[in-house]
């Protein structure tokens, strides 16, 4: 148990099955390991090499959280990736489905975060989290000492509200499967 460092991360990755898709190799074996969360990381790769990597792992999956920053450009982003889960769901896989959509950066000091807010909650209505992750000063300063939030300071108001956005999907779970 405990944390483990990138490279002994990389180290396992070298010895678990992959799919090689030439400019990137997705992980589809979760139940192989128990420690890294699905994450799509874009550094160094065009849009086009993320939406693929994404369109690879939407193939195999069952159920997709999004997270959306209420930013001005997550519109867009939103709609683009409702557009290719709609495809994937039509041409790959007929049982994708949108298991919510959690807002993150959520400012209500600021209009256009609650513009975004809003008109996210108007249209996708029941879909979107209850909760919300605020923008907080130790959310952003948690990566710069290597650590997730939790480790960083777990009484913030980030971290709360991550923990409570875990509580609420564990409850949407429950719900969804009779629990």
């Amino acid at each position: 148990g405990g944390r483990k460092d990138v490279g002994a991360g990389v180290g396992e990755f070298r010895n678990l099955p992959y799919e090689d898709i030439g400019f990137a190799l997705v992980d589809h074996h979760r139940a192989l390991r128990d420690w890294v969360p699905e994450v799509i990381l874009g550094q160094g790769k065009s849009a086009e090499q993320v939406v693929a990597i994404a369109r690879t792992l939407l193939e195999r999956a069952d159920r997709v959280l999004i997270t959306l920053q209420t930013e001005f450009y997550a519109m867009e982003g939103l709609t683009q990736l409702i557009d290719t889960i709609r495809r994937v769901r039509s041409s790959l896989n007929a049982d994708l489905v949108v298991g919510g959509i959690l807002l993150t950066m959520v400012d209500r000091r600021n209009n256009l975060s609650v513009q975004v807010e809003d008109e996210v909650r108007g249209y996708f209505g029941a879909q979107v989290y209850d909760q919300v992750i605020p923008r907080n000063v130790r959310l952003s300063e948690a990566p710069s000492f290597g650590v997730p939030v939790m480790y960083h300071d777990i009484r913030s108001t980030g971290a709360q509200a991550y923990l409570a956005a875990a509580r609420e999907l564990i409850q949407r779970e429950a719900a969804e499967w009779g629990r």
